[in-house]
């Protein structure tokens, strides 16, 4: 009787283990194609830090930089997602003001991009939620 008690203790926490990682998945890497305008001031270039608050360097110790973009992007079936994006690199060159981009986004990040496009290349519907 103590083993299937136990073991049913186990099966309950496996899932709710499961489902819990399921949701981070997909909230972090599950993405989707969005669309977004560039903020129309570049933002300024910081020296980057790491997750101890250090700066950070390449593997050739050279300092890297950063740009802090904030994005309301816009999927192509209408949702809309907020979230910051850090264009980082040696000599990063910012995103073009008031230029249209796209990229594959979660509900917590950026997973590709972002991509400059045209205004041509965004759908309409989405194109008139942008604006």
């Amino acid at each position: 009787m103590m083993k299937r008690i136990i073991g049913v203790i186990v099966l309950i926490l496996v899932a709710v283990g499961g489902y819990f990682g399921y949701r981070y998945w997909a909230d972090t890497y599950q993405s989707t194609k969005a669309y977004a305008v560039v903020q129309q001031q570049v933002p300024e270039k910081t020296k980057a830090k790491d997750d101890d608050g250090k700066l950070a360097t390449d593997g050739h110790d050279r300092q890297l930089y950063q740009y802090e973009y904030h994005f309301d992007w816009v999927t192509t079936s209408g949702k809309t997602i907020s979230n910051t994006f850090y264009l980082l690199g040696v000599n990063p060159t910012p995103l073009k003001p008031g230029s249209y981009v796209t990229g594959e986004v979660s509900n917590k990040r950026v997973n590709q991009g972002p991509n400059a496009v045209s205004e041509s290349d965004v759908p309409k519907d989405v194109l008139a939620k942008l604006n």
